[in-house]
């Protein structure tokens, strides 16, 4: 944005992706890294060898499970990260930044010519497509949002982004993360989202303290601190009678 260029984000999860991902394509990345062939046997035979019981009364029921990885392990995020690995890496080849954090994923196309910066951000979403149907995985177009961030009014050449065929509504903020950016970075309904929720926490703080009841005073005021000192220019003027 300082060198007055265009940045395309689309921000997507995807679907299912510890209760989907097949073991196949773990064990086949980790022959790729060159991890060795016992461990990756241990792991085969680990998620291989998985069962899940349902019983009601006198009615058991057993089923095999084939696909996923075991939620709640130690190794968990490790065995996902190897597999999401493969689509950062295929981004990245059409010129494009991305970035995962666990199912989360973001990739932004940047340039000065908006016509191209779409077609990079369409190409991108097409690799992604791929790399999901490989690895037998699907993205939600309806969960799938997209922003342009740029201090431009006019948007001469841009152009429709798809994802499985479905058309994406261009968005004025999208939260990521837990953080809300909005088209021009100014960061104010971020801002604006905490200083909400400090008050709020402030007020029911309140509820719990009186003048000849409640927590001691010094509990109080070390709840005061930690809640308050989140939002820039929080005092006792901004908080009523405090």
């Amino acid at each position: 944005m300082n060198n007055k260029e265009y940045a395309l984000g689309v921000f997507l999860d995807i679907e299912g992706a510890f209760n989907n991902a097949p073991p196949t394509s773990l064990l086949s990345v980790m022959r790729s890294k060159g991890v060795a062939n016992t461990v990756i046997r241990w792991i085969d035979s680990v998620l291989s060898n998985r069962i899940a019981r349902a019983t009601s009364g006198d009615i058991s029921i057993e089923v095999y499970l084939r696909r996923g990885f075991p939620q709640g392990e130690v190794l968990l995020a490790l065995l996902w990260i190897l597999v999401a690995d493969g689509l950062l890496q295929a981004l990245d080849t059409v010129g494009c930044f991305s970035q995962g954090y666990v199912d989360d994923f973001c990739i932004l196309a940047i340039g000065i010519d908006l016509s191209t910066v779409c077609s990079m951000m369409q190409l991108a979403i097409c690799k992604l497509e791929r790399w999901c149907r490989r690895h037998r995985l699907t993205v939600n177009p309806k969960k799938t949002e997209m922003v342009l961030f740029t201090h431009k009014r006019k948007l001469a050449g841009i152009k429709q982004i798809r994802v499985y065929g479905e058309e994406l509504v261009r968005l004025n903020e999208v939260k990521y993360l837990g953080v809300i950016l909005d088209s021009k970075l100014t960061w104010k309904e971020h801002l604006l989202n905490r200083y909400n929720k400090a008050v709020a926490t402030f007020w029911q703080c309140r509820r719990i303290v009186g003048q000849t009841w409640g927590i001691s005073p010094r509990i109080m005021h070390w709840i005061y601190i930690a809640v308050t000192s989140i939002v820039p220019g929080y005092n006792r003027e901004t908080s009523g009678d405090g």
